[in-house]
């Protein structure tokens, strides 16, 4: 069905076929996953009726034979897998040709060689369009990778103890992913480290009173959960409360602009403003949010300029944060969906009142 929709926004564009290698558009298109381009050609080629044709190594075939991809050209260790590609794709005068965006430029140049006629087009939006419109199914494997999210999370925090370093949590939350059954890793910064927008986990170690932001996630059954909570260790000064309470209003505010017919950049306005407005404008440095699906961050991205309207189906993240150096950070970050109406926190099952861990 995927590649059906993609084969009508090729006909819609006036193009004759779409070239995929492995990336995480060949990985929506075919099922094979998203893998990593290597020296061996694997390449999918989507005609605008709708047929695919697939050129792989020999000793692959039967891989993507369990696929579905039936029509296909396996190429031994001594051939030019490329030869095959212009064959495929010469049939027309002067074929007009889109390119997954994230192609190996080698590629591209091997292929415009042998097709020196044809019309190459950057076709990574095409796919993109698709992406950002999630089916029923895809939305269930995200909402689960939210849950075994939640409950590493949850299993970490249990064996967090006083002056443990940053690392050592991160590695601790790795581990508690594994035994809740996905791959999953974070981001752990504790006290002033946690000003630090996109900080590293380090050797500091945790201590009373520390702000402790987690930025984590899994990967599950190729989609990715990514959410933040900031915690406290033992006790909360006012003005990390007071603080923590304006990141969470200005989450609460992103959500309401969160609808159709709404752009990206509405949600980061709202959220910004109730920052601004509360004094801290200076101290929210990123975009509030970003698309999320088979990548962590992928379309769309809310973030002043993009006028992109919102549409039922999309998904991404909010996280607006304030970030105060040498004292603390505070981040709070959710999954949501647009629906009819409105939207849906699709990480709504994990608390985001201000936690205090008592050590």
């Amino acid at each position: 069905s995927r590649r059906r929709r993609l084969a009508e926004r090729l006909v819609a564009e006036g193009g004759d076929c779409f070239f995929c290698a492995p990336s995480p558009a060949f990985g929506y298109l075919t099922g094979l996953g998203t893998g990593y381009p290597s020296e061996r050609l694997i390449a999918t080629i989507i005609r605008k009726d709708g047929s695919t044709e697939s050129i792989c190594p020999a000793f692959e075939g039967s891989r993507l034979l369990g696929l579905g991809l039936t029509s296909i050209h396996p190429w031994e260790e001594h051939e030019d897998p490329f030869a095959i590609a212009h064959q495929i794709m010469g049939s027309a005068a002067s074929p007009v040709i889109y390119l997954e965006g994230r192609l190996w430029y080698e590629w591209y140049l091997k292929l415009q060689a042998g097709l020196p006629n044809a019309e190459f087009r950057n076709g990574g939006q095409l796919v993109h369009d698709l992406r950002m419109h999630k089916q029923p199914e895809e939305l269930e494997i995200m909402t689960d990778a939210c849950r075994i999210t939640h409950q590493a999370m949850d299993l970490a925090i249990s064996r967090l103890k006083l002056g443990m370093t940053e690392s050592e949590f991160g590695k601790v939350l790795a581990a508690a992913y594994e035994e809740c059954g996905a791959p999953g890793g974070a981001l752990v910064q504790s006290g002033p480290n946690a000003a630090i927008p996109h900080g590293a986990p380090k050797e500091r170690r945790i201590y009373d009173s520390d702000a402790l932001l987690i930025d984590t996630g899994c990967a599950h059954d190729g989609y990715i959960s990514d959410i933040t909570r900031t915690y406290v260790i033992n006790h909360a000064s006012a003005r990390f409360q007071e603080v923590y309470d304006i990141v969470a209003a200005a989450q609460q505010a992103g959500f309401a602009a969160a609808r159709p017919g709404n752009t990206s950049e509405d949600v980061d306005r709202a959220a910004r403003k109730v920052i601004e407005d509360a004094g801290y404008g200076q101290y929210f440095t990123h975009r509030v949010g970003h698309g999320i699906g088979m990548e962590c961050h992928e379309e769309p991205y809310l973030v002043k300029g993009n006028t992109r309207v919102l549409e039922p189906g999309m998904t991404f993240t909010i996280e607006p944060g304030i970030y105060i150096d040498d004292e603390f950070g505070v981040r709070i970050e959710d999954d949501i969906l647009i629906t009819d109406d409105g939207c849906r926190v699709i990480s709504d099952f994990i608390p985001r009142d201000l936690k205090v861990i008592s050590l």
